[in-house]
């Protein structure tokens, strides 16, 4: 009990003790009709918050100083769990070891103070109380010592809203409504004194109490020991009290809900689990969309959150089923097996179960072991492939024991020690190796700066094999080895059964190497991404002598300044006009040869408009003829030669000579290109 109370009942007592007035008075009128409303609230941590609103009528004499909710565990209760959260005020370290002394248990709850009423739990004691013995929570207006201001709920006004918290689900529980006694002038009978005796005490203060009044409302409870048949009773008599205390308004609402209950009953009776939980869902369905014409909040707290947690203690007994896809798999090697578990329990998925391990117990893969726990979905999946061809037997095993399989096994952990058998059939797989490797006809010793590569690798497996890659080295050495250098690679395609890809290439030789006996490797699958049938037969090697003669210094021709001299003819009088190529040089100074090669035009070499005359150029001597087509636009004349200075330099290139329309407008050639051998008649 409070200190400020035991201050309170001190005073009342001297008051009484001391004053002059000793005449009898008359005791006011008890509170009646104090009005309690509360609402609950179940957050996302499973915690109820509890409102509670207070409104003292008019009609009362007397302000209410103190209210007190039963919180009591009942004989047949659980206790919930201890509640704490920041910003809540909880009981003292005394308090249960005072109720325990009184022989009673309570609903671990908190409070939020405010600033007039704090909140405690405190203890009604049978011998006087109107609610008989009982652990309450206990709501109390504040004093202020500094003015002697006692605040009361006085007659016409509301309180503001009283939040507590507990793991406690809601029930019906009493509530008392006590006036400030401090205030009030009273008859001797009323007044407790150390010169009564015991019963005379008892008497007093049960008169001082009887000035309250009690009433019903909504708070924390704790379960009953879960049995079905007997919660659904309750949920029955729960329906029955809102009824008479007015929470249920509504006749065609009550009469649902009941029906709901006894088709509850009936499926519990024939153990149909799955149908009574369906139809605990339609009766909190029934509940969430009625509306406060139908019944009030209080209705809705009782029976909305105790049919949620009936819901959650079926579910609990419900089995555990756990559906395992496929039972049986075939597959290539490289390719991947899944296995696929839902776990169920009703129609919910179960999230977070921890199965017990998957392992292969038989075949290419034995020992193989997996473990894992489901989603929010309820499910979990395990994948692996294999190397080597075989049948691999997977199990989920708590012990040895027999299980029958199915097309998608349905196991229940906890009947059946260990799951049905999964078998994973490996029926064949890709492989890889190298067709052909070979560089075509070349000199040995090998002199040149890249070596012609010809290559084929092909699917020599039976199973289809995805992009891969085939590289090569050159080394000293017959066996491979780490310091092998890499000298090429390409991508592979996707290959089919039997299907070959080929490629040809010039492999740059490196710039580093000595001269002197080398081994070219190929590897199929280099990397070691696919799983073959055979790791074995992926790479091929040939033989290579190469090496390096002197280098030499010249340099070759420059052929990037060449020009046609002259590169314009005029007039178009259809007869040879001599053609020197200039600009080309040699860097060193050499003498250079210059040999024509081939000269072509982008007219036709006879045709309209041109005179008639063929061929229109001779390479030794270098002529090209002097016309053009007059329904053309200008001919454009390209002499493709080389130059060499003697010495194994040369350079390449092309200079153009242009026969303009006319010396108007049409007086710049347009190259048409290369179209026509000029030396053809």
């Amino acid at each position: 009990m409070k200190i400020k109370n035991l201050l309170v009942y001190f005073l009342i007592i001297i008051s009484l003790l001391f004053t002059n007035n000793l005449s009898a008075q008359t005791a006011p009128p008890p509170l009646k009709n104090v009005k309690i409303q509360a609402r609950v609230v179940l957050d996302d941590n499973g915690i109820y918050h509890y409102f509670h609103t207070i409104t003292n009528p008019t009609e009362n004499k007397m302000g209410i100083g103190d209210i007190n909710i039963d919180i009591t565990i009942p004989n047949y209760g659980i206790s919930p769990e201890y509640i704490y959260m920041e910003g809540y005020a909880q009981p003292d370290q005394f308090t249960p070891i005072l109720a325990q002394r009184n022989g009673l248990l309570y609903v671990s709850v908190a409070w939020k103070d405010t600033s007039l009423w704090s909140g405690s739990v405190d203890f009604e004691d049978g011998r006087w109380g109107l609610m008989g013995n009982a652990d309450v929570m206990n709501w109390e207006t504040e004093y202020n010592f500094a003015t002697n201001f006692q605040y009361l709920l006085n007659p016409g006004n509301i309180s503001e809203e009283l939040e507590s918290i507990s793991y406690g689900l809601p029930g019906i529980r009493k509530v008392v409504f006590k006036p400030d006694w401090s205030e009030l002038d009273l008859p001797d009978e009323f007044l407790w004194g150390e010169d009564n005796t015991l019963e005379e005490n008892i008497v007093a203060k049960h008169n001082l109490e009887s000035l309250g009044c009690l009433g019903t409302t909504i708070g924390p409870t704790a379960p009953p020991s879960y049995n079905s048949l007997q919660f659904n009773q309750m949920m029955q008599n729960y329906v029955a009290q809102s009824v008479t205390l007015g929470w249920l308004k509504d006749n065609a609402l009550t009469m649902q809900l009941n029906n709901y209950l006894t088709q509850v009953a009936a499926a519990l009776n024939e153990n149909r689990l799955m149908d009574a939980q369906s139809t605990v869902t339609q009766f909190m369905n029934a509940v969430k969309n009625s509306t406060l014409s139908q019944r009030t909040d209080e209705a809705y707290a009782l029976l909305y959150f105790n049919a949620k947690y009936f819901f959650q203690q079926i579910q609990a007994e419900l089995p555990v089923i756990v559906e395992i896809s496929p039972s049986k798999g075939e597959h290539f090697l490289n390719e991947e097996h899944s296995t696929q578990v839902k776990i169920t329990q009703g129609n919910l998925p179960i999230e977070g179960y921890c199965l017990p391990p998957a392992k292969v117990i038989s075949g290419p893969n034995t020992g193989l072991v997996w473990r894992g726990c489901t989603d929010t979905d309820g499910k979990w999946s395990f994948s692996y492939k294999s190397e080597v061809l075989g049948t691999d037997i997977i199990i989920f095993a708590i012990e040895l024991a027999e299980a029958v399989s199915s097309d998608a096994i349905l196991w229940q952990p906890s009947k059946i020690s260990q799951s049905a058998p999964i078998t994973v059939i490996w029926k064949g797989g890709p492989d890889l190796m190298l067709d052909k490797f070979f560089p075509p006809m070349i000199k040995i010793p090998f002199a040149k700066p890249a070596i012609p590569l010809e290559e084929s690798t092909i699917n020599v497996g039976n199973s289809p094999v995805p992009a891969s890659v085939t590289r090569y080295y050159i080394t000293k050495n017959k066996q491979m080895s780490p310091d092998d250098i890499v000298i090429g690679e390409r991508q592979v395609p996707a290959l089919g059964v039997k299907k070959i890809s080929e490629y040809k290439a010039d492999i740059p030789v490196p710039s580093n190497l000595e001269e002197g006996l080398y081994y070219i490797y190929g590897c199929a699958d280099a990397d070691k991404q696919i799983i073959e049938l055979s790791e074995t037969n992926n790479c091929r090697t040939l033989t290579v002598q190469v090496y390096f003669p002197v280098q030499s210094t010249n340099r070759p021709p420059d052929c990037s300044q060449a020009k046609a001299d002259p590169d314009i003819l005029w007039p178009p009088n259809h007869k040879y006009q001599n053609i020197n190529i200039a600009g080309v040089a040699d860097p060193d100074g050499d003498p250079v040869t210059i040999n024509v090669d081939y000269i072509k035009q982008d007219e036709t070499v006879n045709g309209l408009g041109d005179g008639d005359t063929s061929p229109d150029a001779v390479i030794n001597p270098l002529q090209v003829r002097s016309e053009r087509s007059g329904n053309g636009n200008g001919r454009v004349y390209q002499i493709g030669f080389s130059a060499q200075d003697g010495k194994g330099g040369k350079c390449e290139s092309v200079v153009k000579v242009c026969v303009p329309h006319d010396q108007g407008q049409g007086k710049v050639c347009v190259d048409d290109g290369p179209q026509y051998d000029s030396t053809k008649p």
